[in-house]
């Protein structure tokens, strides 16, 4: 890799086994985003995180290869990674604010108790 002189092929397929953490992620989001809505909006959470998905997995690898080809021309090439690494510390403070398991009790306690009171009132 240009961005990366001298480390070797080998750690590519090491770095692989770290994508196996974006699936793990992606079932975990899923899993919470179904939980936290009604059961008539589960497939709507749902679709929401695959639209998302699918758009960074089509938008990533452009971002990246443009910045990459960007900072090769530079006296700094792997500026790119330190970018990437800057975008990764940003979305970890961001999955830092993720509700609990108690804020999902009390979530589902509320939409529990919203759901009766619907129900009450449309009988």
């Amino acid at each position: 890799l240009p961005a990366i002189p001298g480390i070797p092929g080998a750690v590519l397929f090491a770095s692989e086994a770290l994508l196996a953490l974006t699936f793990i992620s992606y079932v975990i989001s899923v899993s919470l985003a179904t939980q936290l809505v009604p059961a008539s909006r589960m497939g709507e959470a749902a679709a929401t995180i695959q639209a998302a998905a699918n758009l960074s997995a089509g938008i990533g690898p452009l971002v990246f290869g443009a910045l990459s080809i960007f900072f090769v021309q530079t006296p700094y090439p792997g500026g790119v990674l330190l970018i990437m690494t800057g975008l990764l510390l940003v979305a970890l403070f961001m999955c830092l604010r993720l509700p609990n398991d108690e804020m999902i009790a009390e979530l589902r306690k509320h939409l529990t108790s919203a759901a009766v009171g619907v129900a009450q009132v449309t009988v």
